[in-house]
């Protein structure tokens, strides 16, 4: 194997593929990146067996090819080598078949490779009738539940995002059985109805491979996984088993009380109050609504207590109401809300509360209370 190719474009397709790269995996081959050269172009392959990256580099002006093979290096240290070059373009040549020779102006590297035998086999096939979505629009589904996983493996589904379509319409739910993020968007094109389960740190892998905001973004939904493809990158990722929980019943129909406001102001007050908090306290904070304003109040034994109010626009100024919950939680669920109006929607202080975005009807945040007495 035998290439001349210009530093930049490399390091950024080596940065992606290594986003499924794990040091814990069992398969030393899979601490590396396979590389083949042939008539389809440079083809780069990143793996820990959870998840498999794929990208392929075509022939160009920035891509020259001298001599067809394969090898798998060390990721970590070839992406170093990579990034300290101090030449645009570098040639990179494999020597007895388990040494990558790499030069650059008058700087060579000389890495020891990995036997190309032990490096697994990956099969990329791919549906007949994926769904195609814009990568923005896919992105924000993302955003705007990821953080509501599990990060305690007691209950493996609700470690992933749950996809479901019906009626043409594509859902994302999340929840850690604290809180629950759920949205949906409509298809464009009619597709077939599914409920598949996807690890949620996949989906983190996944996004930080998707550096362009235009263009579409291919899902091909398989019975034991899942491909994304766009441009000539594939990732590919197992799906969890089992039935995901239905969550239709833990959203509240109607509400004793609603208030309006703006989302900045309130994540503003929030964010103050939640300073004297921290995981070991819970993140508690305390919500007073009385009459035409909200009061938050957050305490601790060892640092002292803060007290913060806004405006608001209830539905009914003569419901009050006292509730607690955690701040980080409702500060991620701000996050994830489109828009600058949110509704807040209350029934008491032992239901759910919900926050819905006054910009996107479909998207609905949930959180329960803390009881504090």
């Amino acid at each position: 194997m035998k290439i001349k190719i210009k530093k930049d474009l490399l390091l950024k397709e080596l940065i992606r593929v290594s986003n499924a790269l794990s040091s814990k995996t069992l398969i030393p081959a899979l601490t590396g990146v396979y590389m083949k050269v042939n008539n389809e172009g440079l083809t780069l392959i990143g793996s820990d067996s959870n998840i498999t990256i794929k990208t392929i580099i075509e022939e160009n002006e920035n891509y020259i090819k001298e001599q067809d093979g394969e090898l798998v290096v060390g990721g970590r240290y070839f992406i170093e080598v990579i990034k300290t070059l101090p030449q645009d373009f570098i040639l990179l040549e494999l020597i007895d078949k388990f040494k990558l020779k790499i030069t650059s102006g008058k700087t060579e590297f000389n890495l020891n490779c990995i036997d190309v035998d032990d490096y697994p086999e990956y099969s990329f096939n791919s549906a007949d009738h994926p769904l195609s979505i814009k990568i923005k629009d896919f992105k924000k589904l993302i955003e705007q539940t990821i953080f509501s996983i599990s990060k305690e493996e007691v209950r493996p589904l609700l470690t992933g995002i749950n996809f479901s379509i019906e009626n043409n319409i594509l859902k994302l739910v999340a929840t850690d059985s604290y809180r629950l993020s759920k949205t949906s968007i409509k298809l464009e094109k009619e597709i077939s109805n599914l409920n598949i389960t996807v690890p949620g740190e996949n989906l983190s892998a996944l996004l930080k491979t998707l550096e362009e905001e235009n263009g579409t973004i291919d899902i091909h939904f398989m019975s034991n996984n899942i491909l994304f493809t766009t441009g000539k990158m594939i990732f590919s990722s197992r799906v969890l088993n089992g039935t995901y929980p239905d969550i239709h019943s833990l959203i509240p129909e109607s509400f004793g009380l609603e208030v309006e406001c703006d989302k900045k102001d309130f994540h503003a007050i929030l964010a103050r109050v939640s300073l004297l908090i921290n995981e070991r306290e819970k993140n508690i904070v305390h919500l007073e609504k009385e009459d035409s304003k909200i009061i938050l109040t957050s305490s601790s034994q060892e640092i002292g207590k803060a007290v913060d109010e806004m405006e608001i626009e209830p539905s009914d100024k003569k419901k009050n109401l006292k509730i607690s919950f955690s701040a980080r939680y409702m500060l991620d669920a701000l996050n994830g809300v489109d828009g600058n109006k949110i509704k807040l929607c209350f029934n008491d202080n032992s239901q759910p509360i919900i926050i819905k975005s006054e910009q996107n009807a479909n998207l609905v945040q949930l959180i329960l209370p803390i009881k504090t007495y």
